[in-house]
């Protein structure tokens, strides 16, 4: 029984190292091409910082399609900055590299796709390679001393899409012109039918 326990523990222990880690996060990054810290914020395209009620997904890249790694919130007491969360990325090791996206969206809509679809406030973080996304060596979760966390280094800064909804006053002004246009086809006159 001791054996088997033994195994089970070692088999656990080696699956966890060969598991690579991200810390998704929007703060606190690095500038790949200077070294420069900085914060790539999302914003309303009034300049407002996105707060509560605004989430973020975290996708892996793989050529052409994408699998979804976790989400996480913007922070209610730092409007514009998400709640920082570490991943673990199955089948890819530490110090390896790893390509992601970042996507974020009003919470009430459920998701991105939803959100997109059905004209809630969304949006793609833009990154410096200019694809949208983001190569990163991923970090050691169990040991992060020789290999740094790994950070998503090279988003940059998100203005969030919305469609506005209809103001009361765009509804008033369909309203009139529909009733109108029925009112011009209800007074035309009609052609006389000659009998003969």
């Amino acid at each position: 029984m001791r054996l088997k326990a033994a195994i089970f523990a070692l088999i656990v222990c080696c699956n966890a190292y060969s598991q690579g880690s991200i810390v998704f996060r929007n703060t606190l990054l690095f500038d790949p091409r200077t070294g420069e810290p900085y914060d790539a914020v999302a914003t309303f395209s009034n300049g407002a910082l996105v707060g509560a009620g605004y989430s973020a997904s975290l996708y892996l890249v793989d050529g052409s399609s994408e699998s979804l790694v976790g989400e996480t919130i913007f922070r209610p007491s730092r409007p514009g900055h998400l709640s920082s969360i570490q991943f673990i990325i199955s089948g890819i090791r530490p110090g390896e590299p790893a390509t992601f996206r970042v996507k974020a969206w009003e919470t009430a809509a459920g998701s991105y796709e939803t959100a997109v679809q059905n004209g809630f406030c969304s949006g793609l973080f833009p990154t410096m390679s200019e694809d949208d996304q983001v190569t990163v060596l991923l970090g050691d979760p169990l040991n992060p001393s020789p290999v740094q966390p790994a950070t998503l280094n090279g988003l940059l800064p998100l203005q969030l899409t919305c469609v506005p909804e209809p103001s009361v006053f765009s509804f008033a002004a369909v309203g009139l012109v529909l009733f109108s246009s029925y009112k011009n086809v209800q007074r035309k006159p009609q052609p006389l039918v000659q009998c003969g």
